[in-house]
């Protein structure tokens, strides 16, 4: 039954429910469904119009979380999404890469890497920020707008910049 539930919160919510604007009950609409979707689902969750994340069975978002606009989540790797955090629109999240290898032969192999993404509680995503696969960041932390994030980042840190960099403690 809970599977079923899945299937109908996913129909439902890529045909209608991502595209209803904030202010007419899009928030709490999407919150319903999320819960049938996402592998754990806090209470009071915000998740803006037109948020991309693919089947959702590897996302974690707890209390208080919020998923800016336009934002998407790739990949098969798991996503945790720690209370209070908030991120701006347009933010990118990507579990996955490949790495290509050449045979002796001449061909070509694509390797499939898959790596988990934490967010710690507490932190603040810019907009249009790049999270990249295997990424921490720390609890209590921000990074920058339009910042590519490569790397763990440290707990109550200010991280900017492509790739970013720690810019201070916070």
């Amino acid at each position: 039954m809970k599977k079923i539930m899945n299937y109908i919160s996913l129909i439902i919510y890529y045909a209608i429910g991502n595209k209803i604007p904030n202010k007419f009950g899009g928030v709490k609409f999407r919150r319903i469904l999320v819960k049938n979707i996402f592998k754990e689902c806090g209470k009071n969750v915000n998740i803006s119009e037109n948020v991309y994340f693919g089947t959702g069975k590897n996302i974690v978002l707890y209390n208080n979380a919020g998923i800016g606009s336009g934002t998407k989540i790739f990949g098969n790797g798991n996503v945790t999404i720690g209370s209070h955090v908030t991120m701006g629109p347009e933010v990118m999240i990507i579990t996955g890469d490949h790495k290509i290898e050449w045979c002796e032969n001449g061909e070509k192999i694509n390797s499939i890497i898959i790596s988990n993404v934490k967010i710690g509680s507490h932190s603040y995503i810019g907009a249009r920020v790049t999270i990249l696969q295997g990424v921490t960041i720390g609890e209590k932390s921000i990074v920058g707008a339009c910042s590519l994030v490569n790397k763990n980042v440290d707990v109550s840190s200010l991280f900017a910049g492509v790739p970013a960099k720690k810019i201070k403690d916070i």
